[in-house]
């Protein structure tokens, strides 16, 4: 067997929702093969998993579920006897993504990935096989939620110093348009200082953070991990 693979008629693989993804299988045969069928299996899956401590002992949490799990008989040696020939074979399918599929997500703590894998089952020999991952992008109509054109305001105030040696105090606002942006969208944020402390401010970093809530189990026990940030983040550095 020279080359065994999934390909889609796509430019990047990268599909929404609802789309019809169509592709083929694609095989180059050197020799002919004794084949009882080539399957295409179709998956989305989430898997979560981590580690806790309790200073004594180590308990792994994991947790999957499956979006999507189809299986096809894209061709079969009893219909079609029982050899594949040398040569080129193509072999086309289609498949909607279901309108309930989440979008793609590599996180620390979990994932959520999308793939296909095709399958040659050979008689008294390993069966061959090929994967291809494909992403399902979000699709956010903005419109559709309440207030998102609303602008949002942020304020942190800082005391510099020790207690009953202040050097004075920091203010700091940041402002945004709207809370709603999509992928790819830049986000320009107004921010102004009001520095009323004997101390200079050398640079202001901005930090855009992600909130993810990731669920698992061990032993039937339910453990949820997360990481929540601020909705926004301003650090100042302040010139000592």
């Amino acid at each position: 067997m020279e080359k065994f693979e999934i390909k889609l008629k796509s430019n990047n693989n990268i599909f929404t929702a609802g789309d019809t993804v169509y592709g083929f299988i694609y095989l180059f045969l050197k020799d002919s093969i004794k084949a009882k069928s080539i399957k295409l299996l179709i998956f989305g899956k989430i898997d979560t998993k981590w580690t806790y401590s309790d200073g004594k002992s180590y308990i792994r949490y994991r947790g999957e579920d499956s979006y999507v799990k189809l299986e096809f008989i894209i061709w079969n040696g009893a219909e079609h006897g029982d050899t594949l020939n040398p040569g080129e074979h193509q072999f086309p399918f289609n498949f909607t993504i279901p309108q309930y599929c989440p979008f793609s997500f590599e996180g620390k703590y979990g994932q959520i990935h999308y793939f296909f894998k095709a399958e040659i089952d050979r008689p008294w020999r390993l069966n061959s096989k090929a994967e291809l991952t494909f992403v399902v992008k979000p699709q956010v109509d903005l419109n559709q939620i309440p207030d998102i054109g609303r602008p949002v305001i942020g304020c942190i105030d800082d005391d510099l110093g020790v207690k009953f040696f202040s050097n004075g105090k920091v203010d700091a606002k940041i402002t945004l348009l709207k809370s709603g942006y999509i992928c790819g969208e830049a986000i320009t944020p107004n921010i102004s200082i009001t520095n009323s402390s004997t101390k200079s401010i050398q640079k202001i970093e901005i930090s855009l953070e992600q909130f993810i809530l990731c669920r698992a189990k061990a032993f039937g026990k339910v453990s949820i991990e997360n990481d929540p940030p601020p909705p926004y983040e301003i650090k100042l550095t302040i010139d000592d």
